[in-house]
Protein backbone atom coordinates (compact mmCIF):
# COMPACT_ATOMS: atom_id res chain seq x y z
CA UNK A 1 0.00 0.00 0.00
CA UNK A 2 1.34 3.50 -0.79
CA UNK A 3 3.85 2.26 -3.64
CA UNK A 4 4.08 3.92 -6.85
CA UNK A 5 3.98 0.90 -9.27
CA UNK A 6 4.49 1.63 -12.62
CA UNK A 7 3.42 -1.57 -15.28
CA UNK A 8 5.68 -1.34 -18.92
CA UNK A 9 4.08 -3.04 -21.78
CA UNK A 10 7.13 -4.27 -23.54
CA UNK A 11 5.40 -6.75 -25.59
CA UNK A 12 6.30 -5.36 -28.47
CA UNK A 13 4.79 -7.77 -31.05
CA UNK A 14 1.35 -7.88 -29.28
CA UNK A 15 1.11 -5.35 -27.01
CA UNK A 16 -2.46 -5.66 -24.75
CA UNK A 17 -2.17 -3.83 -21.33
CA UNK A 18 -3.41 -0.75 -23.29
CA UNK A 19 -6.83 -2.22 -24.07
CA UNK A 20 -6.92 -3.86 -20.29
CA UNK A 21 -5.96 0.04 -19.00
CA UNK A 22 -8.48 1.12 -21.58
CA UNK A 23 -6.10 3.86 -23.36
CA UNK A 24 -4.56 4.40 -26.73
CA UNK A 25 -1.18 2.99 -27.94
CA UNK A 26 -0.26 5.46 -29.80
CA UNK A 27 2.93 6.82 -27.88
CA UNK A 28 4.73 4.41 -25.35
CA UNK A 29 7.84 2.51 -24.90
CA UNK A 30 9.33 2.41 -28.43
CA UNK A 31 8.87 6.19 -29.01
CA UNK A 32 10.48 6.90 -25.75
CA UNK A 33 13.45 4.76 -27.43
CA UNK A 34 13.91 5.87 -30.51
CA UNK A 35 13.51 9.87 -28.77
CA UNK A 36 10.30 10.83 -30.02
CA UNK A 37 8.97 11.15 -26.89
CA UNK A 38 10.41 11.95 -23.31
CA UNK A 39 10.01 9.17 -20.39
CA UNK A 40 7.37 11.39 -18.88
CA UNK A 41 5.13 11.85 -22.25
CA UNK A 42 4.43 8.34 -22.09
CA UNK A 43 4.24 7.25 -18.35
CA UNK A 44 -0.08 7.38 -18.61
CA UNK A 45 -2.33 7.36 -15.29
CA UNK A 46 -4.76 4.61 -14.85
CA UNK A 47 -7.98 4.13 -13.23
CA UNK A 48 -6.06 2.70 -10.27
CA UNK A 49 -4.66 4.72 -8.03
CA UNK A 50 -0.79 4.32 -7.15
CA UNK A 51 -0.40 2.97 -10.67
CA UNK A 52 0.76 4.13 -14.26
CA UNK A 53 1.46 2.55 -17.25
CA UNK A 54 3.83 3.19 -20.24
CA UNK A 55 2.01 1.09 -23.27
CA UNK A 56 4.31 -0.43 -26.14
CA UNK A 57 3.64 2.40 -28.61
CA UNK A 58 4.21 1.64 -32.34
CA UNK A 59 5.09 -1.82 -32.82
CA UNK A 60 8.58 -1.91 -34.56
CA UNK A 61 9.83 -4.37 -37.04
CA UNK A 62 12.41 -5.68 -34.88
CA UNK A 63 11.61 -5.41 -31.66
CA UNK A 64 14.57 -7.44 -29.88
CA UNK A 65 16.74 -5.74 -31.47
CA UNK A 66 15.18 -2.51 -29.92
CA UNK A 67 15.02 -3.78 -26.94
CA UNK A 68 19.45 -4.92 -26.96
CA UNK A 69 19.90 -1.33 -27.72
CA UNK A 70 21.50 0.98 -25.53
CA UNK A 71 19.05 3.97 -25.99
CA UNK A 72 16.54 0.80 -24.70
CA UNK A 73 18.39 0.45 -21.56
CA UNK A 74 19.05 4.36 -20.74
CA UNK A 75 15.36 3.89 -21.21
CA UNK A 76 14.62 1.09 -18.93
CA UNK A 77 16.90 2.56 -16.51
CA UNK A 78 15.19 5.84 -16.81
CA UNK A 79 11.97 3.67 -15.94
CA UNK A 80 13.04 1.76 -13.00
CA UNK A 81 14.02 5.36 -11.42
CA UNK A 82 11.00 6.77 -11.62
CA UNK A 83 8.97 4.50 -9.47
CA UNK A 84 8.98 2.29 -6.04
CA UNK A 85 8.62 -0.99 -8.28
CA UNK A 86 8.39 -1.50 -12.16
CA UNK A 87 6.95 -4.68 -14.13
CA UNK A 88 8.01 -5.09 -17.85
CA UNK A 89 5.72 -7.46 -19.58
CA UNK A 90 6.82 -9.21 -22.27
CA UNK A 91 5.87 -11.87 -24.39
CA UNK A 92 6.36 -15.68 -23.49
CA UNK A 93 9.48 -16.53 -23.52
CA UNK A 94 9.84 -20.09 -24.65
CA UNK A 95 8.31 -18.51 -27.93
CA UNK A 96 9.69 -15.35 -28.56
CA UNK A 97 13.75 -14.04 -27.44
CA UNK A 98 12.71 -10.46 -26.30
CA UNK A 99 12.37 -11.89 -22.62
CA UNK A 100 15.39 -13.29 -22.65
CA UNK A 101 17.02 -9.81 -23.70
CA UNK A 102 15.48 -7.11 -21.25
CA UNK A 103 15.62 -10.09 -18.17
CA UNK A 104 19.32 -8.88 -17.97
CA UNK A 105 18.46 -5.31 -17.85
CA UNK A 106 16.03 -5.34 -14.68
CA UNK A 107 16.69 -6.61 -11.08
CA UNK A 108 14.46 -9.81 -11.50
CA UNK A 109 11.80 -11.81 -13.48
CA UNK A 110 8.58 -13.30 -12.56
CA UNK A 111 7.69 -15.96 -14.50
CA UNK A 112 3.87 -16.03 -14.84
CA UNK A 113 2.15 -19.75 -15.62
CA UNK A 114 -0.92 -20.44 -17.25
CA UNK A 115 -2.64 -22.92 -14.96
CA UNK A 116 -3.38 -25.78 -16.52
CA UNK A 117 -0.98 -24.94 -19.48
CA UNK A 118 1.98 -24.68 -18.76
CA UNK A 119 4.11 -27.99 -18.32
CA UNK A 120 7.08 -28.63 -15.69
CA UNK A 121 9.24 -29.05 -18.55
CA UNK A 122 8.09 -26.26 -20.27
CA UNK A 123 9.02 -24.41 -16.90
CA UNK A 124 12.49 -25.49 -16.68
CA UNK A 125 13.13 -24.30 -19.64
CA UNK A 126 11.87 -21.43 -19.32
CA UNK A 127 13.96 -21.20 -15.78
CA UNK A 128 17.11 -22.53 -17.64
CA UNK A 129 17.11 -20.16 -20.62
CA UNK A 130 16.56 -16.93 -18.43
CA UNK A 131 19.32 -18.03 -16.31
CA UNK A 132 21.50 -18.59 -18.53
CA UNK A 133 21.30 -15.00 -20.04
CA UNK A 134 22.23 -13.59 -16.23
CA UNK A 135 18.57 -13.09 -14.89
CA UNK A 136 17.79 -13.06 -11.49
CA UNK A 137 14.29 -15.07 -11.04
CA UNK A 138 12.67 -14.07 -8.01
CA UNK A 139 9.34 -16.68 -8.67
CA UNK A 140 6.54 -17.93 -10.43
CA UNK A 141 2.82 -16.51 -10.50
CA UNK A 142 -0.10 -18.91 -11.50
CA UNK A 143 -2.13 -16.84 -13.82
CA UNK A 144 -5.73 -17.95 -14.77
CA UNK A 145 -6.51 -20.41 -11.98
CA UNK A 146 -10.05 -21.26 -11.89
CA UNK A 147 -11.74 -20.12 -8.30
CA UNK A 148 -15.00 -22.45 -7.45
CA UNK A 149 -17.39 -20.75 -5.82
CA UNK A 150 -20.99 -22.11 -5.16
CA UNK A 151 -19.73 -25.04 -7.79
CA UNK A 152 -19.46 -22.31 -10.48
CA UNK A 153 -16.08 -21.17 -12.26
CA UNK A 154 -15.27 -17.67 -12.24
CA UNK A 155 -12.00 -16.41 -14.20
CA UNK A 156 -10.12 -13.64 -14.04
CA UNK A 157 -10.45 -11.51 -16.94
CA UNK A 158 -7.63 -12.10 -19.53
CA UNK A 159 -6.47 -11.23 -22.82
CA UNK A 160 -5.48 -13.95 -24.83
CA UNK A 161 -1.55 -13.60 -26.08
CA UNK A 162 -2.44 -16.38 -28.83
CA UNK A 163 -5.42 -14.78 -30.76
CA UNK A 164 -4.70 -11.44 -30.17
CA UNK A 165 -8.67 -11.10 -29.09
CA UNK A 166 -10.13 -10.33 -25.61
CA UNK A 167 -11.83 -13.14 -24.58
CA UNK A 168 -14.29 -13.52 -20.86
CA UNK A 169 -15.31 -16.61 -19.36
CA UNK A 170 -17.99 -16.96 -16.88
CA UNK A 171 -18.18 -13.90 -14.43
CA UNK A 172 -15.00 -11.42 -13.57
CA UNK A 173 -13.65 -11.60 -10.45
CA UNK A 174 -12.40 -8.14 -8.94
CA UNK A 175 -9.57 -7.94 -6.09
Amino acid sequence: AGQNVLMVDADLRRPALHKIMGLTNDRGLTNAVVGEASIEEVIRETRVPGLRLVTSGPLPPNPAELLESEAARAVIQRLADSADIVFFDTPPCLVISDAAVLAPQVDHVLLVLHSGQTSARELRQAREALEAGRASILGVVLNRVPLTRGGYYYYYYYYYYGSGTERRRGSEVST
